[in-house]
């Protein structure tokens, strides 16, 4: 089966993260009858030779909203509705980190809808609390300050997603499976992050020894006072790992990589809270399958 991957991810651009399981584990999809190619434009003729072809959320989000080459997506609509008139089968994969969702204008032209992660009740996508319906951990008052803060009208701009259409979202993987503690040049992202030389990524480390660990947990940083939205979670937690009620967290802005690693090594848990959505989680073969 041939998979086109429609994205701006490559080497350089992103490091690929959000495709690293497919190029990770492209000698043992061959063997499995699957064949993965990327495009990095949907003018490229070859990509109708693929039997099913997924496309990256920021792909067309680059295209619209960054290099203003399109007014909005009808151009990515009418790419969708041409694939399936031949025969292609057509996966949005919604790259985003949170659970909440703000493409489901696109819904209704796919055939399945990815996500990293999804909310447990999905009758949630299908109600439209404008920014509260993608950004689902603010609660409704502080969602209704921000917006004014911000001079954001999120409510009229949100399109919820079709009941009819629920049935098409699948839980895909999480850009969590790369362990770059050890990965050299890793101060030189995104370059360090070179699907090129994939082969020497490893798989994350575990230590399930959690009783010398002096740390009960740790957080560290930084603060987006320009838009309250990304700090609200950040704050919160500062205040309850507040050292006079918690002695035993860990708090404060940027320090050195190696002394980052040595906290979290002494440390028994960690939080991330409003982070880069990089959970650990597995390709199955199961998801691929259900592609075909």
């Amino acid at each position: 089966m041939e998979i086109g991957i429609l994205t701006f991810q490559n080497g350089y651009h992103r490091g690929a993260t959000d495709f690293y399981p497919l190029i990770k584990w492209n000698r043992l999809l061959k063997r499995e009858g699957y064949s993965i190619r990327f495009f990095s434009s949907h003018l490229d003729k070859k990509i109708y030779s693929s039997d099913a072809v997924i496309i990256d959320y920021r792909y067309y989000r680059m295209l619209t909203i960054h290099e203003k080459k399109y007014p909005d997506n009808t151009f990515i609509k009418e790419f969708m509705e041409d694939l399936k008139q031949h025969g292609i089968k057509v996966i949005l994969f919604d790259t985003g980190d949170g659970a909440g969702g703000r493409q489901w204008d696109l819904i209704n032209h796919v055939d399945i809808f990815w996500k990293k992660q999804v909310l447990k009740d999905r009758h949630e996508y299908t109600l439209n609390k404008g920014r509260n319906s993608y950004m689902v951990f603010l609660p409704e008052y502080e969602l209704s300050k921000h917006v004014a803060n911000e001079n954001l009208s999120y409510r009229s701009e949100y399109t919820p997603c079709p009941e009819d259409q629920l049935h098409k979202i699948r839980i895909a993987w999480n850009i969590g499976m790369v362990d770059y503690r050890t990965f050299p040049l890793s101060n030189f992202y995104p370059v360090g992050t070179s699907r090129l030389l994939n082969s020497i990524y490893k798989l994350p480390l575990f230590n399930d020894n959690l009783d010398n660990k002096p740390i009960d947990s740790v957080f560290r940083g930084k603060i987006k006072k320009d838009k309250e939205s990304y700090a609200y979670q950040r704050n919160k937690i500062i205040e309850l790992f507040a050292k006079d009620k918690y002695p035993g967290v860990v708090t404060g802005g940027i320090i050195s990589k190696k002394k980052y690693l040595e906290e979290m090594r002494e440390s028994k848990t960690c939080v991330s809270p409003f982070g880069w959505g990089k959970s650990v989680s597995v390709i199955s073969k199961r998801l691929l399958t259900d592609v075909c």
